[in-house]
């Protein structure tokens, strides 16, 4: 299984309205898009450290279902959306093998 994680901070000036739409967007691609698993989306919490962000965490049963995730427009458009919320190049994004 390939797990993809997203973590990225809120950039400043971004409203509670657009990253509250983002979240629930994402939340409906499991819907849209086959190769999705499971998808966890949220707000930090701040329990350990204090970055106001989100994070996501999609599983996929492998690397090609993964790269058609990558590539579904669903996913390409809420990345486009995601430029104008989120400090993208301080972004974190992993992929993991479980």
């Amino acid at each position: 299984m390939i797990r993809h994680m997203f973590i990225s901070p809120i950039k400043e000036g971004a409203t509670e309205e657009q990253v509250n739409d983002f979240i629930n967007a994402m939340c409906l691609l499991p819907d849209k898009i086959s190769e999705i698993i499971q998808m966890s989306v949220g707000k930090n919490l701040g329990l350990l450290g204090e970055m106001i962000a989100v994070a996501s965490v999609a599983d996929f049963e492998n690397e090609k279902d993964w790269k058609a995730y990558m590539e579904h427009p669903e996913h390409l458009l809420l990345a486009k959306i995601a430029a104008d919320i989120f400090d993208i190049p301080s972004s974190a994004i992993a992929q993991i093998q479980d």
